[in-house]
């Protein structure tokens, strides 16, 4: 995943929650009892959830770009010393 999608997620999760949290305490949805339930309960859970995901993606795209940094260190150094031997690898 790419780090700007991640961004992009993490903003609409904030969105969602602060809109469900505003429908919430402004009242605005209080005589409709299914509406008010879908944009402030399920859509403040739905938000959450997927706040966690994205966080969790988001940590695993770190660890995973320091791998691959290590693992390019490993072939550079490897790749050195082989011609330091004279060792082409054939």
């Amino acid at each position: 995943m790419r780090k700007r999608f991640l961004y992009a997620l993490f903003a609409i999760d904030v969105v969602m929650a602060v809109a469900s949290k505003t429908v919430e305490y402004t009242g605005v949805l209080e005589g409709h009892r299914v509406a008010n339930d879908l944009l402030t309960g399920v859509m403040f859970s739905i938000s959450i959830e997927l706040f966690g995901a994205a966080t969790v993606a988001f940590l695993l795209e770190l660890v995973f770009e320091k791998r691959i940094q290590r693992n390019q260190a490993l072939v550079r150094s490897l790749m050195a010393s082989a011609a330091r031997n004279g060792d082409r690898g054939d």
